[in-house]
């Protein structure tokens, strides 16, 4: 028989405190009912030790990571030891939040079991897990660990987009030819990242006759070799806008009826480096794409007020996507105080 059994558990602290301690208490029910019928405990003999947050444990894993910047250990300490250990949360959006919340924290999510047998002369010990293949696994239900309350469900997307930064882009290729243009990139996922410009300029280049008028966005799904969202990356990107162009010769070209934008997507490859060091929140990027664009579009005499001559259709395939862009990173959200 087994005398008594210990179930410590523990969750990070970047969540509500009722939330922590559920979490805690259904990662020990879910030992319990592993061991129900497999081993019996004595009356009274089930102990279970229930710390939402294991501060002790955090200024533990801090102080013992080797690969920890001692600048990021100083002030994560100074926070732990400023009279209120949560204010460790308000780091969040800084490089030593990032550290801790991708390095430290998922280590204080734990479950320990520690099982004291009563010893008498001649007790045989059940095996738990004599056959590998005979184990029977733990079915734990998928919502066990999922936010308590759709309440928490929105909050905690937004820190986790927090986290990661929230980035302003200006193409400088575009600004030469009289095209405004701002882009805004987010990292919904480790590795991946979507970035959404938009263009527009409604000018003519100095001449009636010259002139490339465009309202446009060209949206594009990152896929980066670093985590971080740093380095090189390949991209998917669609193709979207209207047009009015004209190059100083005979004729002018505008979308058809003016309702029938260039439609169409392809590939590319970019490079992105901090500006400043990798904890600033300015950047530069690069990128070359190329892809497939149909077009529908008018043809007009290229004068002022010309009439129209007449329509045609091509399908365009080539370099459809240039960029060189300063990004700025913009301060996270604020975090929540348990």
């Amino acid at each position: 028989m087994v005398e008594s059994v210990l179930i410590t558990s523990s969750a990070s602290p970047e969540g509500p405190f009722s939330l922590n301690e559920e979490l805690a208490r259904n990662r020990q029910q879910a030992i319990l009912d592993y061991l129900e019928g497999k081993i019996t405990i004595a009356q009274e003999g089930a102990v279970r030790s229930t710390e939402a947050i294991d501060w002790d444990m955090l200024r533990t894993l801090v102080l013992a990571d080797s690969k920890m910047p001692q600048a990021y250990r100083d002030q994560i300490l100074s926070k732990l030891d400023s009279g209120d250990r949560t204010s460790v949360n308000t780091l969040r959006g800084t490089p030593a939040g990032k550290y801790l919340w991708d390095q430290i924290y998922p280590k204080m999510r734990t479950t320990s079991l520690v099982i004291v047998w009563e010893a008498w002369k001649g007790l045989e010990f059940p095996e738990l897990c004599y056959d590998e293949a005979e184990v029977e696994p733990v079915v734990v239900d998928e919502n066990l660990f999922a936010p308590l309350d759709a309440s928490y469900s929105a909050p905690a997307l937004m820190e986790h987009l927090s986290r990661r930064g929230v980035l302003l882009k200006i193409n400088a290729l575009a600004l030469p030819a009289l095209i405004a243009n701002l882009g805004v990139e987010v990292q919904p996922l480790p590795h991946f990242s979507i970035s959404v410009p938009i263009y527009y300029s409604g000018w003519n280049w100095f001449s009636e006759t010259i002139k490339f008028r465009t309202l446009a966005t060209q949206p594009e799904l990152r896929y980066w070799f670093d985590k971080d969202c740093q380095g090189l990356f390949l991209n998917a990107h669609a193709t979207f806008g209207w047009y009015n162009v004209a190059w100083n010769g005979d004729y002018r070209y505008q979308d058809y009826a003016q309702k029938t934008p260039a439609l169409g997507g392809g590939i590319g490859i970019g490079y992105k480096l901090p500006l400043g060091g990798k904890s600033s929140r300015w950047g530069l990027e690069c990128g070359l794409g190329a892809g497939v664009l149909p077009l529908h579009y008018d043809i007009y005499y290229n004068v002022q007020n010309g009439r129209l001559a007449g329509e045609d259709q091509k399908t365009y395939w080539g370099i459809d996507q240039a960029f060189v862009s300063v990004t700025y990173r913009i301060a996270s959200f604020k975090s929540k105080q348990k």
